[in-house]
């Protein structure tokens, strides 16, 4: 008696960011050096209303097999899609790459790059409870949005800068 496998999935290469547009469960693909499988996909609009979050348009989350050593998630603008890492521990990581996907369509305002200016200032290892500090926000504007939503807000509270941040992205997030 003969046996037959299941053919495997041809392994991608993605080369161009909009080759992540049109992934299917159970595809193989190549992404900085590193192979994934999508395990499964959901659509971010639906997800994103879970956190308080409008996204208005077709955003697919990834939910890949394979780990990263860099991150947990990500966004990616240009494809316009969130890949969430097998690795991925952190319960505010969706969160977080979900709010990317709202916040990258926005120019910051004057005021909301000086209170992020004005945070870097302000926010020490001492502005967070706990042994657990990021200052991930510091890399640029968009990781200072996403963090204040997430990670960075009980500092930003402990510091008086919560107020400011809501007052400075609601026209991004209202």
């Amino acid at each position: 008696m003969e046996t037959f496998e299941e053919p495997k999935s041809i392994l991608k290469t993605i080369s161009h960011p909009e080759d992540l547009r049109e992934l299917s469960i159970g595809e193989r693909f190549i992404m900085n050096n590193s192979e994934y499988e999508v395990d499964k996909i959901d659509d971010a609009s639906e997800v994103g209303a879970n956190f308080g979050l409008k996204i208005e348009r077709y955003v697919p989350i990834y939910y890949l097999k394979g780990m990263s050593s860099q991150a947990q998630g990500g966004y990616h603008p240009k494809a316009d899609v969130v890949v969430i890492f097998e690795n991925n521990t952190d319960a505010t990581t969706l969160e977080h790459e979900l709010t990317h996907a709202v916040e990258y369509k926005f120019e910051p305002t004057p005021s909301l790059l000086a209170l992020y200016e004005k945070a870097k200032q302000t926010i020490t290892e001492e502005s967070f409870d706990g042994n657990f500090f990021t200052f991930n926000f510091m890399k640029n504007i968009h990781e200072f949005i996403a963090d204040g939503r997430t990670k960075l807000k009980p500092a930003l509270q402990k510091e008086g800068l919560y107020e400011d941040f809501q007052k400075e992205t609601s026209y991004i997030f209202d």
